[in-house]
């Protein structure tokens, strides 16, 4: 009997937090929706797009997902593709939806701040798409991605924080300013 009301006060508690996740999840995409859409984005599948005038600094979404090592995320096949977000020297975030849609950009518009949150790092008017750096959102030296953002300022190569600067030394002043705003609360972890 004790064992019994164990078990069903567990399942309880779990469908309760489920609950809560899912009320969580589904208010979070209430509230962004009033800040932007998902449309077709032309070769990268779907996108975010502002639906309002968003300022330099105002927080577009929280980034929100299972807690994965990299090892995790390099195992998924190519059909359920990780995108993961590093949050710690060993721990990620394999985002969803919305944030998953945010695409890539070697010019950005938007920024990571705080690990988990996507914030303009420009103004965005309405209509336009929301991009954000990949390179900022990990800082793995064995991680690279083929970048076809078709911006006049491409590096043709996607790759963590760090081998960033190795691979491209010239960036241009208002690329740094970008990476170093979209990063700055992103490459020193407390680590014990």
């Amino acid at each position: 009997m004790v064992s019994s009301f164990v078990a069903n006060f567990t399942t309880a508690k779990h469908r309760i937090l489920r609950n809560v996740l899912q009320n969580r999840q589904q208010f979070i995409i209430k509230k962004m929706s009033e800040i932007f859409e998902i449309k077709e984005s032309g070769s990268f599948g779907r996108g975010l797009f502002a639906t309002q005038l968003m300022k330099n600094g105002e927080r577009i979404l929280e980034f929100t997902g299972p807690i994965i090592s990299l090892e995790e995320a390099l195992q998924k096949t190519p059909d359920k593709l990780s995108c993961p977000l590093q949050i710690g020297p060993t721990k990620y975030i394999d985002i969803q939806e919305p944030g998953v849609l945010a695409n890539h950009s070697c010019s950005p518009n938007a920024g990571v701040q705080n690990d988990r949150f996507l914030v303009a790092i420009q103004d965005i008017q309405p209509g336009q798409e929301i991009f954000y750096d990949y390179s900022t959102t990990m800082d793995e030296d064995n991680w690279t991605l083929e970048c076809k953002c078709g911006n006049p300022n491409c590096r043709h190569t996607i790759c963590g924080f760090a081998p960033l600067w190795s691979l491209h030394p010239c960036l241009p002043a208002v690329a740094l300013r970008a990476y170093y705003t979209a990063s700055k609360h992103r490459i020193f972890w407390n680590v014990s």
